[in-house]
């Protein structure tokens, strides 16, 4: 199918010589255009050719994963474009070309030119962890039980920042779609809960990626995360709140997995018909275990499931037992932050 042009705007100069030399243009959602001024005599001096960028593919492209000759060789869906842009009208339209346009090739970088000659692209810090905290290490750590740490720290910032974010987010917008897509699971035990985090992970990649910095394994130690300060705040603050009712979370907890399984309501299949008194007992029960995980909204989640209260049910226990686990670490005394003060 043969594409068409497609309207752009320049949202960044990031390099100027003479004339703009390298652009960044935004072309749709999720969609940018990286530009360098041609290096073609026969085009005129405002002529630009570029290649299509993902979110990811700009923060690792930041990060100087790859150099820009890299960048442009290999396109998000292999799509090149043309345009011509005047520094007083950041509107234009870019032109789709194929790979083996001439003035493209003869407008690629050589090797060796990566994103520190140029400005920093300005719109990555809108999807980039923004600050970076430090968790002290002490003890004896088995190599497996990182991982498992880390795993935790990403289901539980993930899906907590999942639903602050659709707290905030418009009826109808793509983001609350794509969110809630990731509630339609078979739901068959622990296997659908592993994909149902992955998802929720995958989901916050372009908005507030958690990353492991720097790590010391001797204790005593350290391991350095970065993250969105706002969604690691409400991590923190998740875990202060379980930290000072960790009795009364655990038996709201077993309230309602006993409802719960008692009425066959834990399996992929739902073996038993879900009367209003079960259905009401099993929402008051939720709405209890809610109560002690500070940002976990109940309501939001039946929202996110699309109304099926007994998947948000589901995932409600599940949020509970991997904060649960999460804070085992701390109560060993193995990892500490200084936002968390153990409690009773």
């Amino acid at each position: 199918m043969t594409r068409k042009a497609l309207p752009g705007k320049v949202i960044q100069i990031l390099l100027w010589y003479d004339i703009p030399e390298i652009l960044l243009v935004e072309i749709g959602k999720n969609e940018f255009v990286l530009a360098v001024a041609s290096g073609c005599s026969d085009d005129p001096e405002n002529a630009y050719y570029g290649a299509s960028f993902s979110q990811r593919q700009l923060i690792e492209y930041q990060d100087q994963k790859f150099d820009l000759r890299y960048a442009l060789s290999r396109p998000k869906s292999r799509r090149y474009w043309r345009f011509e842009y005047s520094p007083d009208d950041p509107s234009v339209t870019v032109e789709p070309i194929i790979s083996s346009n001439e003035s493209l090739k003869a407008t690629i970088p050589d090797a060796g030119v990566f994103a520190r000659v140029h400005s920093k692209i300005e719109i990555v810090d809108n999807f980039v962890p923004d600050s970076e905290e430090r968790f002290q290490l002490d003890g004896n750590w088995e190599l497996g039980e990182f991982s498992q740490l880390y795993g935790k720290m990403e289901d539980v910032y993930y899906i907590l920042n999942d639903i602050r974010r659709w707290k905030l987010l418009s009826q109808g917008s793509s983001q609350k779609t794509a969110i809630s897509s990731a509630f339609e699971k078979p739901w068959r035990g622990g296997g659908s809960y592993r994909s149902f985090y992955a998802d929720v992970a995958n989901d916050n990649q372009e908005y507030s990626e958690l990353r492991m910095g720097g790590i010391s394994y001797h204790s005593p130690g350290y391991v350095t995360i970065k993250a969105k300060r706002v969604a690691f705040d409400q991590f923190l603050q998740s875990l202060e709140q379980y930290s000072e009712s960790v009795k009364l979370s655990k038996k709201a907890y077993n309230k309602l997995y006993s409802t719960m399984s008692q009425n066959q309501l834990l399996g992929a299949h739902r073996q038993k018909v879900l009367t209003d008194a079960i259905r009401d007992r099993m929402v008051k029960r939720s709405e209890e275990l809610s109560s002690f995980l500070d940002g976990v909204s109940y309501q939001s989640l039946v929202e996110m499931a699309q109304g099926d209260k007994v998947v948000a049910s589901k995932v409600l226990l599940s949020i509970y037992r991997r904060i649960e686990s999460l804070y085992k670490f701390f109560d060993e005394g193995r990892i500490a932050h200084p936002d968390i003060e153990l409690g009773n």
